[in-house]
């Protein structure tokens, strides 16, 4: 799916939310809709990427799932219990009762939006070099000073990064390495 569809899909979660909040009041259950949001808005920035395998890990998965899940029941305890301080314990009327709901409902997203883009980007992190987590380092080394010897140093970068889903970075540093070694 492209990156427009995940923009349009989270700007049409959230046109209802303020409709139905201007109109006819604040309601908790459309904060379910909150990490919807948030998940839309990520896949349409590129934040997750189709995995280079045909079946993600199941871990992962769970793990962005438990963490869906956790965002919305951690934006919902807090709004409870702001709603709670602010109806029974403050006895607040009005529009400081507005304004306080509103302050609430951004400062009780923060938490969520922060665990939820945490793992996000933690879950990405973690599969970026799974092939190359799975060979030992001096194979890939091994590999570097084969494909060194046939193509430039440059080459040899993009080999690595195709083949093991490296970072630049990393894969200029092992050529650096394999480079010094050889140059020895």
């Amino acid at each position: 799916m492209s990156k427009k569809f995940f923009n349009s899909l989270g700007w049409l979660l959230i046109a209802p939310y303020f409709f139905v909040w201007t109109v006819f009041g604040y309601k908790e259950w459309l904060l379910i809709a909150a990490p919807s949001v948030y998940l839309c808005f990520y896949i349409a920035k590129g934040g997750l990427k189709k995995p280079r395998r045909s079946c993600p890990e199941k871990r992962r998965v769970l793990t962005v799932a438990f963490a869906y899940l956790g965002a919305i029941a951690l934006t919902l305890i807090f709004i409870y219990t702001a709603n709670y301080v602010i109806k029974e314990s403050l006895q607040l009327e009005g529009w400081v009762k507005t304004m306080s709901s509103w302050i609430a409902i951004v400062i009780a997203l923060i938490p969520a939006t922060l665990l939820l883009g945490y793992v996000l980007e933690g879950s990405q992190k973690h599969g970026e070099n799974d092939e190359y987590s799975s060979l030992d380092e001096e194979q890939v080394k091994e590999k570097a000073y084969e494909w060194m010897q046939l193509d430039s140093k440059v080459e040899c970068v993009k080999r690595l990064r195709q083949t093991y889903n490296l970072s630049l970075i990393h894969a200029k540093q092992i050529v650096d390495d394999v480079d010094d070694t050889a140059d020895k």
